[in-house]
């Protein structure tokens, strides 16, 4: 495990709006210690109740869609959520360079969803899940032709073998009010090293009740962080941007020379929460056991990920097992990201790509930027075009090769990022 916050979590928002929406969290699962009752679990209060079949809820998407810890030693356990409602609420006092992903994700309008209309989004596993308000037909009719099987169990249809827009051989479950997105092209969003993917059909039983073992009610390390990151107004309602880590392994001197986290740690959360004017920032770090919160260690980790200085009220506190620290800030002031010392942020665009599969011609399309000074499209890792101040609109057009690998990189602010690579 190492957790590097600024790279891995905050990186992997900063390019949100290309990719987040392909779905590429790890699923790999807790320790053998959850699994004895240990994991940093609390006595008497913080032992899951047994359930059978829990019902779905009405709360957040990780709540009811995040299933248990399964496979010890696999890679760390991670999850990232986003409230576009939340986005939209404040849209006018945000930055200007700061904007909801799901407004400009080529992939979903060609899921037929209206970016409008998409309420949340939870990506982990692997698989990205889409709840919203869009009509679940609108989905159906973009998918079915384009699907290779089908597989129909109420109240969710499943698509295998999906091929549009930036998804390629994937899985798409289609229910009421959510949509399901399983791509094993795009699985590299929070992490060199992706986890085993949870199958969809795991994921459906997970929001449906038909299993009982959800993560918040088998984990908790889990459970300490996600409550006292929602334990006072105003995150009670839920979190606009949430990111949550458990690690597999805990961080040491000698194995993790670059780790930030506390060395007893096993889990991070961050998130911020718009409300009213204002945002608040939660960062906190569960421990295994009391003894083990450092609140030293975690103030200093948290100031070297994120710019604490453009937070106001600044205050670090014991809830339980965990650290948290917590601020807030102007909304018109909110960068999503947090001021670095030392990282600056990712470079973010979306762009579509066709090929001519009779001359192996593939044409890019730069259809939204943010952060953005110039690309390089190359196949096979020969550069076939440089693009000084790219605008959104432009086409460029590439000799490709059949089978090939086409893969577009964006720069900004000297840092490089892979916008998307995809088999010609």
């Amino acid at each position: 495990m190492t957790f590097t916050t600024r790279r891995r979590a905050l990186g992997a928002l900063a390019i949100a709006g290309s990719a987040a929406f392909a779905g590429c969290l790890d699923s790999a699962t807790p320790s053998s210690e959850a699994e004895e009752g240990g994991n940093g679990t609390e006595t008497g209060t913080e032992t899951p109740p047994e359930t059978e079949n829990p019902p779905e809820t009405a709360g957040p998407l990780y709540e009811r869609w995040l299933p248990a810890r399964e496979h010890p030693g696999r890679g760390d356990y991670r999850f990232l959520q986003f409230d576009h409602a939340a986005f939209r609420a404040v849209e006018e006092s945000l930055p200007e360079d700061v904007t909801d992903p799901a407004a400009e994700h080529e992939g979903i309008a060609e899921l037929g969803i209206d970016p409008t209309a998409l309420e949340s989004t939870l990506s982990f596993g692997g698989s990205l899940v889409l709840s919203g308000s869009f009509d679940p037909s609108s989905v159906t009719a973009a998918v079915e032709p384009r699907a290779g099987s089908v597989d129909d169990r109420d109240p969710y249809t499943t698509y295998d073998g999906v091929t549009t827009g930036p998804f390629e051989d994937g899985t798409v479950a289609v229910g009421p009010e959510t949509v399901v997105v399983q791509a094993d092209s795009h699985r590299s969003l929070l992490g060199e090293n992706a986890a085993e993917t949870v199958p969809v059909k795991t994921l459906l039983g997970t929001a449906t009740g038909d299993r009982g073992d959800r993560l918040l009610e088998t984990n908790g390390d889990a459970k300490a962080l996600l409550g006292a990151t929602h334990d006072e107004p105003p995150t009670t309602g839920g979190s606009s941007i949430l990111y949550c880590e458990l690690f597999d392994e805990r961080p040491n001197s000698d194995s993790d020379s670059d780790s930030d986290a506390p060395t007893a740690a096993t889990g991070v959360v961050m998130a911020w929460t718009f409300a009213d004017e204002r945002t608040h920032l939660r960062f906190g770090f569960v421990f295994e056991n009391d003894e083990d919160v450092d609140l030293e260690a975690s103030t200093a980790a948290a100031e070297s990920s994120l710019d604490l200085e453009g937070y106001d009220d600044v205050e670090t506190a014991r809830i339980g097992r965990t650290a948290m620290i917590s601020g807030t800030m102007a909304t018109d002031e909110f960068d999503v990201f947090g001021s670095s010392k030392t990282t600056s942020a990712a470079p973010q665009a979306g762009v579509s790509i066709e090929v001519d599969g009779g001359t192996n011609e593939v044409t890019v399309t730069l259809v939204a930027t943010n952060r953005l000074d110039a690309l390089r499209i190359s196949v096979d890792g020969d550069e076939k075009r440089e693009i000084e101040d790219p605008t959104v609109g432009e086409s460029y057009t590439v000799e490709g090769e059949s089978g090939g690998t086409l893969t577009v990189i964006g720069t900004y602010d000297g840092d490089e990022a892979v916008i998307t690579s995809r088999e010609i």
